[in-house]
């Protein structure tokens, strides 16, 4: 109620967030989002969506995968395409450029599409979960993306032990 009446209310909601345990040890705020996202989306309208632009991508090993297969996020070192493709470690450093990486190319999407950042989350959240998936080969057939796919099927998200979420 404290959030819908509010002028912005998804950015006092996640403020509200901030304060609370389970969503204060989340860095990047990703469980925060996505709650606000869910309560917005919900035919009951628990939250007034007057203020999408509050809202930051969600970005989870699924969209980071299907971004670095698509070429939205690209990788210049050959030496972490290696290990992406092998599955091996990364630095905390590396994760994270990967992951703002693929924050930035959901903002990019939104703003050239006009669909919102939870449309472009959920989209790619489903495809990494369907099509472009982790533990089998990937059905690029019958993925929606694939004509402007550039199918870099070996690439696999970060592979990086986090407590954040």
């Amino acid at each position: 109620k404290r959030a819908n009446d509010s002028p912005p209310p998804v950015k006092t909601i996640l403020q509200t967030l901030v304060g609370i345990p389970g969503y204060m040890s989340d860095p990047l705020a990703k469980k925060a989002n996505l709650l606000a996202v869910i309560l917005a989306a919900r035919p009951e309208g628990f939250l007034r969506l007057l203020d999408p632009e509050n809202i930051e991508p969600i970005v989870d090993y699924h969209v980071m995968r299907v971004c670095l297969r698509t070429g939205l996020v690209r990788i210049d070192d050959p030496d972490l395409i290696r290990r992406l493709q092998t599955r091996r470690w990364v630095d905390g450093l590396e994760e994270l450029a990967i992951r703002q990486a693929t924050g930035r190319a959901v903002l990019g999407l939104s703003a050239k599409t006009g669909r919102s950042i939870a449309d472009i989350d959920g989209l790619f959240f489903k495809i990494g979960r369907t099509h472009c998936v982790e533990t089998e080969e990937p059905q690029c057939p019958a993925c929606p993306l694939k004509p402007v796919c550039e199918q870099k099927t070996k690439r696999f998200q970060p592979v990086f032990r986090t407590t954040a979420y």
